[in-house]
């Protein structure tokens, strides 16, 4: 609002000259606040779409995870004569 208002306001700018506050800095903050402001906007998006992907990764592993309980279920079902074939799988069996 500061910068606005000089750049607006030209007679105020005049007055700020002997705290060599100039036409140029002004118009520099300017051009630094507008990408400031749409560097955040990107940053806030960003951070929208990281945490969605975060939720989705959460809900396909625990859809993974109840998934592979059934599947070792079946399977140890499937592989009861030989249970050391879980270990095949990934699953550990007592010997």
């Amino acid at each position: 609002m500061f910068y606005n208002t000089l750049n607006a306001q030209p007679e105020l700018l005049a007055s700020l000259a002997s705290l060599q506050i100039t036409e140029t800095e002004v118009t520099d903050m300017l051009t630094n606040i507008n990408e400031l402001e749409t560097l955040r906007a990107d940053y806030i998006q960003t951070k929208g779409n990281v945490q969605n992907a975060t939720k989705t990764k959460a809900k396909a592993f625990k859809d993974l995870e109840k998934w592979m309980g059934s599947f070792y279920a079946v399977a140890k079902i499937a592989l009861e004569e030989e249970p050391q074939l879980l270990e095949s799988l990934g699953k550990l069996v007592k010997s």
